[in-house]
C-alpha cells in the first residue's frame, strides 16, 4: 500500500510541505539487521552534516524525488530559518528507530536555544531517505505567547463575566464585558472569521476579539464574545458528517443575540452585531434572520464569488518568496483545478477544497453573493470597514459594498490604509507571517466603533 510522504517543517512561524516520493513497505528480509545498521549510519551522516552546515552532504542519501523537492540550497534555507525562530542549534540526541505506517523511520531529537524539535527520516525498502520532517518534540509547546491586554484597556471601567447560552447539545461558553455604568448601555455581539476560533479569535499571539471587547467596554459599550461551535464542539460536529455555515456560524450568532437581550444592564434597543471576515460576510443574513438589530458592523466582509476570493488569496501566497513558495504554488495550482472542475460541474464526489468539502463552499458562496442585496434591504444602521494592507479581503471587496450601498443614508464606510486583516498597523501588504507577531487592534478602530455606536443612541 502506498503512503505519500512529505518534507515538512511545522513550527510557530514556518510551515513547509513539499511532496516527496511514495514509500512502499517491502517484505521483511533476512538482511534486516544489516539494513537497520545502514539506516542508522545514514541518519547519523545526515545529522552530522546538518550540524556542520554541510547541506549537500546531508542530502547524499535522499532518493531522487526527495532530492529534487529538497535540494541542498532549500535545506540550508530551512535550517537557517529554524535558527532564526528557535535560536542557535545546540545538539542532536540519540536516534530512535520505529515504524511509520509500515515503513522504517528514525527520529532524532534536536535541541535549539529556544526550542526542542525532532528530526524524522523515513526510508524506502532500499534504505534511501524518502521522507524528511522537522517538527516540535513531543510535549513541546511552540505556540506563540499571547500578547498582553492592549494599552487602551481600562479594566476598572467594566466587569467581565463568564457566560453560557444556547441549547444542548450545542451550548456555548463565552465572556460578557459590561461597563460599570448605572444607565443601560449598548451591546455588541462579535462573530468570528473562518476557522475553529476561541472566544478571543486568537490568531498566533494576537487576540482580535479580546482587544475589541476590552477597548469597547472601556468606552461604554458592552460586548459578548464566545467560543465558536467548531472550537467548542469539534468532535460532536464531526460525528454529524456534515456542516454548513448555518451550523458553524449563523445559529450561534442568533442565540448570542437572544442571550444579550436577557441581560438587565444592556439597552435592548441598541443591540449590535459585529462580524469579522467570514462573520462579516454572513452578517447581513444574521441581521435578516434576527430582524431587531440596532446596527451591523462589517469588518472585512466579501460579497464576491467565494471561489474567486480563495483563488486570489492562494495566488498572492504563491507569489511570496521564501522556503515554502514551492508548496504555495503547488497548493494554488491544485485548488485552481478543483475550482475549475467544480464550476463546470465535473468535480468528483467527495472532493474537498482546503480541507472542507465542496458542498460547504457552495453553501457559503450562496450567502456571500447575496450579502450586498441583503444589506441593502436592512433598515438598521450599517458600518462597512476595510484595511488597505489586507491580503485576504481587499479593496475590491470593499468597493463592491460601496457601489451597492453607497447611496443609502443608513450606511457608513471606513477605510484604513495602514491596517491588515486583523486591523493591526504595519507597512506594505501583509503576509501570513505577520500574524505571528504580537500586536493589537488599532486604537483608531476602537474609537471609530465606539463613536459610531454612540451616534445611534
Amino acid at each position: 500500500m502506498k503512503s505519500n510522504r512529505r518534507v515538512a517543517v511545522g513550527l510557530c512561524l514556518t510551515s513547509i510541505a513539499v511532496a516527496a516520493s511514495p514509500v512502499l513497505a517491502g517484505p521483511k528480509s533476512k538482511k534486516e539487521p544489516a539494513s537497520a545498521q545502514r539506516r542508522e549510519k545514514r541518519a547519523d551522516a545526515v545529522v552530522k552534516a546538518l550540524a556542520a552546515g554541510k547541506y549537500a552532504d546531508a542530502t547524499k542519501w535522499f532518493d531522487k524525488t526527495l532530492k529534487g523537492a529538497l535540494p541542498a540550497a532549500k535545506l540550508e534555507e530551512i535550517w537557517k530559518s529554524l535558527e532564526t525562530q528557535c535560536g542557535s542549534f545546540k545538539s542532536f540526541g540519540p536516534q530512535h528507530a520505529r515504524k511509520d505506517g509500515g515503513n522504517n523511520a528514525i527520529s532524532v531529537p534536536a535541541e535549539f536555544d529556544k526550542a526542542k524539535l525532532q528530526l524524522q527520516l523515513v526510508f524506502d525498502k532500499s534504505d534511501k531517505i524518502t521522507g524528511f520532517w522537522i517538527k516540535p518534540a513531543e510535549g513541546a509547546d511552540l505556540s506563540p505567547k499571547p500578547s498582553a491586554p492592549p494599552p487602551y484597556d481600562e479594566p476598572g471601567m467594566y466587569t467581565e463575566t463568564a457566560v453560557e447560552f444556547g441549547k444542548s447539545p450545542w451550548t456555548i461558553n463565552g465572556k460578557l464585558t459590561v461597563p460599570r455604568m448605572r444607565v443601560l448601555c449598548p451591546v455588541v455581539v462579535l462573530v468570528h472569521g473562518s476557522g475553529p476560533h476561541d472566544e478571543d479569535e486568537t490568531i498566533g499571539p494576537n487576540k482580535v476579539f479580546r482587544d475589541l471587547a476590552y477597548g469597547l467596554s472601556s468606552n461604554g459599550v458592552a460586548v459578548l464574545r464566545y467560543h465558536k461551535r467548531t472550537h467548542a464542539h469539534k468532535a460532536e460536529l464531526a460525528k454529524t458528517g456534515k456542516i454548513t455555515v448555518r451550523e458553524e456560524v449563523i445559529d450561534d450568532a442568533l442565540a448570542a443575540l437572544k442571550f444579550v437581550r436577557t441581560q438587565s444592564n444592556v439597552d435592548t434597543s441598541r443591540v449590535y452585531l459585529l462580524g469579522h471576515s467570514l462573520g462579516a460576510t454572513l452578517a447581513p443574513q444574521i441581521a435578516t434572520d434576527d430582524k431587531k438589530l440596532g446596527g451591523v458592523v462589517l469588518l472585512s466582509g466579501t460579497s464576491r464569488n467565494f471561489y474567486d476570493v480563495i483563488l486570489g488569496q492562494l495566488s498572492y501566497l504563491a507569489s511570496l518568496p521564501g522556503p515554502d513558495q514551492e508548496v504555495t504554488r503547488k497548493l494554488f495550482e491544485e485548488n485552481r483545478k478543483k475550482i475549475a472542475l467544480t464550476r463546470f460541474g465535473k468535480a468528483q464526489p467527495g472532493t474537498d477544497l482546503l480541507g472542507a468539502p465542496i458542498g460547504y463552499w457552495d453553501d457559503l458562496n450562496k450567502y456571500a453573493q447575496k450579502a450586498v442585496p441583503q444589506a441593502a434591504a436592512l433598515d438598521c444602521r450599517i458600518l462597512v470597514c476595510g484595511g488597505g494592507r489586507d491580503h485576504q479581503i481587499t479593496k475590491e471587496d470593499f468597493e463592491i459594498y460601496r457601489k451597492g450601498l453607497g447611496s443609502r443614508k443608513n450606511v457608513t464606510f471606513k477605510w484604513y490604509d495602514d491596517l491588515n486583516h486583523l486591523y493591526m498597523t504595519g507597512k506594505g501588504m501583509s503576509t501570513p507571517a505577520e500574524y505571528e507577531k504580537a500586536g493589537y487592534v488599532d486604537k483608531k478602530v476602537i474609537d471609530d466603533l465606539a463613536e459610531w455606536i454612540r451616534e445611534g443612541s
